[in-house]
């Protein structure tokens, strides 16, 4: 289901930047508002529901607490923000210039990049406390994280392999 939604975001953010000629900052801008609007009203709904956060299902206002006594907290939380920022507005750039399947293949990309980053976090680290060790089953995250990619490039033509018909 959230595979659904994320592909759906994507096509849309293309055929906002594509079809209506809205700036990629401004699709960013706009899906980070709502985004900001909904989380406002769950937070809140959150915080009445009773749970194990200072007997609030989602303590929002402990949050702010803690973000207002941790300096390093608050710069992780910059530096996140601007992260994802900076990636949204580039997957939004990438679906406007080429296609929502050239964003997909970024992302996928993203995820070889974390795994590649935890792979050498834990073996070079030296601190095994952190990272991700190679396992057995690594080789097949591998092999399926390939044949993910391959899919996407033969299933949109961009590689092409022979013996397939492709439309003209």
């Amino acid at each position: 289901l959230s595979q659904f939604f994320s592909a759906s975001q994507m096509v849309m953010e293309e055929w906002f930047v594509k079809g209506h000629a809205a700036s990629p900052e401004q699709v960013v801008g706009c899906e980070g508002l709502w985004g900001i609007s909904i989380m406002a009203l769950v937070l809140f709904a959150m915080y009445w529901i009773p749970g194990s956060d200072s007997g609030s299902y989602e303590n929002a206002l402990d949050s702010m607490h803690m973000l207002g006594g941790s300096a390093s907290l608050r710069v992780w939380v910059l530096v996140y923000m601007l992260s994802c920022s900076a990636f949204n507005l580039l997957g939004v750039a990438i679906a406007g210039r080429l296609s929502a399947l050239h964003r997909t293949l970024n992302d996928a990309i993203r995820i070889a990049l974390v795994w590649a980053v935890l792979l050498v976090t834990y073996y070079a680290g030296g601190d095994e406390t952190y990272g991700a060790p190679w396992t057995p089953h690594s080789w097949l995250q591998l092999l399926g994280f390939g044949f993910l990619v391959l899919g996407s490039l033969v299933n949109h033509a961009v590689l092409r392999l022979p013996g397939l018909a492709y439309p003209p």
